[in-house]
């Protein structure tokens, strides 16, 4: 979870690119589930939505803030996973971000709940496979900055 804050914050598009689980290096690949209202507003984005995608979200996302700003995660979650399965962890995070981006007309304050689910990956490095985004105030879950940066 140190290592998503910190790529996240630091706009670092290879860590970011290293927290996602694909089939070279892990045995699943990555799926994100957005919130429903996000999943029938941007419904052909999210069909296809792969590890691919994630990365080139983050990077027009982090391409649309000035070289002197930051995007700012805050994220509560529970000092231990909130779930165990046989070989992966389940976490529930609520979260809050700021993206201090230059595109008129979006708001750059998003907020919701993500259910991410990680096992490790062949070399023993624990990936995110499975991401669940819930809205928890109208229109501005993390599905909503994925759609909107997703191009």
């Amino acid at each position: 979870m140190q290592n998503f804050l910190s790529a996240f914050q630091q706009k670092n598009i290879q860590e970011y690119e290293k927290l996602f689980a694909d089939t070279i290096a892990h045995t699943r690949s990555f799926v994100f589930v957005p919130n429903q209202s996000a999943a029938v507003r941007y419904g052909a984005v999210f069909a296809t939505w792969n590890k691919t995608f994630e990365v080139d979200y983050f990077r027009n996302m982090t391409g649309s803030t000035s070289a002197s700003s930051a995007p700012q995660i805050t994220i509560t979650y529970p000092v231990q996973p909130v779930k165990y399965q046989s070989d992966s962890v389940v976490y529930t995070v609520d979260y809050t971000l700021f993206v201090p981006h230059s595109r008129a007309g979006i708001t750059d304050q998003f907020a919701g709940r993500s259910e991410l689910t990680m096992s490790p990956n062949k070399n023993n490095i624990w990936a995110i496979y499975r991401w669940i985004d819930y809205e928890t105030k109208k229109d501005s879950s993390w599905s909503e900055l994925k759609g909107l940066f997703s191009k």
